[in-house]
């Protein structure tokens, strides 16, 4: 290591900075919730984001509910969250294209998550993982903060995306 710190002294500094509340075990029984959290998550907090998407998942449980749920009070319930308006739009054409396209249902292959509106590779890869059984790596800007820690191999982020 660069500067001689273990892994588990680098694992205990990251929790102790970085305290979250895990959205994979609020929403890992239902692979939309999850989706709709992950959604939701983009640019927020977990902290924020578990209890937000809790509050609306009191009011919807099916991709069918969100479509049918007027965007001001779907607006009203993710306020908290940031970019309201705009993720309230996002959330109303993926669950539009989920009951469109699959029956409401959560596509459990990476191509047909893909063709889905603001699910991208770390997406799909999470739910694929998560639900599917299919072993996938989601990559995130820790990856970054790994590499500069030495704890992975320093790669292109293309080639760590792509394998």
């Amino acid at each position: 290591m660069k500067n001689g710190l273990h892994i588990n002294e680098i694992l205990t500094i990251l929790r102790r900075t970085y305290p979250t509340i895990p959205m994979h075990e609020a929403h890992r029984k239902n692979p939309f919730r999850l989706l709709v959290a992950i959604v939701l998550s983009q640019r927020a907090r977990d902290s924020v984001t578990v209890p937000t998407a809790t509050k609306l998942f009191e009011r919807i449980t099916t991709a069918q509910d969100l479509l049918d749920l007027p965007i001001k009070e779907l607006e009203t319930i993710i306020k908290p969250i940031g970019f309201h308006h705009t993720k309230a739009a996002a959330l109303k054409k993926l669950s539009a294209a989920l009951v469109e396209r699959y029956n409401g249902d959560v596509p459990s292959t990476e191509a047909e998550l893909l063709l889905l509106p603001q699910v991208g590779r770390k997406t799909a890869n999470i739910l694929l993982t998560e639900f599917f059984h299919t072993p996938q790596i989601a990559v995130d800007v820790n990856m970054f903060v790994s590499q500069e820690i030495h704890i992975v191999p320093s790669a292109p982020f293309s080639c760590i995306a792509s394998e």
